[in-house]
C-alpha cells in the first residue's frame, strides 16, 4: 500500500500510466492479443512529447502495463 501511494505521488509515474492509457484506448492496433513491443511504447511517447526521459518512461510504463497483464516485448 505503502508502495503504491509513493509510485501515484511521482510525476514520472503517473506520465507513464497516460502513455499505457494512451496505448490501450487510442492504439489498439498496438496492443495484439495482449501483447506490444517496447518501440511501440517509445514511438507513443515521443508522438505525446513528454517533458521526460524517453527511457524513463517507456520503463515505467511498460512496467505498468506487465502488472496488469500485456507481454511487452523487448
Amino acid at each position: 500500500m505503502v508502495e503504491l501511494q509513493r509510485r501515484l505521488e511521482s510525476p514520472k509515474y503517473m506520465q507513464a500510466v497516460l502513455v499505457s492509457q494512451t496505448l490501450l484506448e487510442d492504439y489498439p492496433v498496438v496492443v495484439i492479443n495482449g501483447e506490444t513491443s517496447y518501440a511501440d511504447i517509445i514511438a507513443t511517447i515521443r508522438k505525446m512529447k513528454i517533458g521526460y526521459s524517453v527511457p524513463d518512461i517507456a520503463q515505467l510504463a511498460s512496467k505498468y502495463l506487465r502488472e496488469r497483464g500485456i507481454r511487452v516485448w523487448r
